[in-house]
């Protein structure tokens, strides 16, 4: 079985990572990052066919649908979900922290409170 993290930003899914990487090699793994404020799926799709069938675990900031990708139907994915409001205020403070961070000069050159 192959197994898809979807990770959904401020939701408790860095520590999940960590956890997941103690069961697989580093070879089975394809994490998909963002760099630069852009989201690195395209380096996943480019691997060939016998690339992709090695990646046991496919995990990151990613899309639903990369399933379509490996050749095989037994692909699971697994999320985690947070309160809604709770994840909005851990994201604005997390940007708020981090002055490289894409949406730091607009929340705060902009003075955006949470309201």
């Amino acid at each position: 079985m192959k197994l898809i993290f979807l990770h959904i930003p401020k939701a408790g899914g860095t520590t999940f990572h960590t956890i997941l990487e103690r069961f697989y090699d580093k070879e089975e793994i394809f994490d998909i990052r963002v760099v630069e404020q852009e989201l690195r799926t395209q380096e996943f799709l480019d691997l060939n066919m016998e690339q992709k069938q090695k990646i046991n675990l496919l995990k990151g900031h990613l899309t639903f649908g990369l399933h379509e990708q490996f050749k095989t139907s037994d692909v699971k994915y697994i999320t985690f979900f947070r309160n809604p409001v709770d994840r909005i205020i851990s994201h604005y403070d997390f940007v708020i922290r981090r002055p490289k961070h894409y949406l730091y000069n607009k929340v705060v050159g902009e003075k955006m409170s949470l309201l």
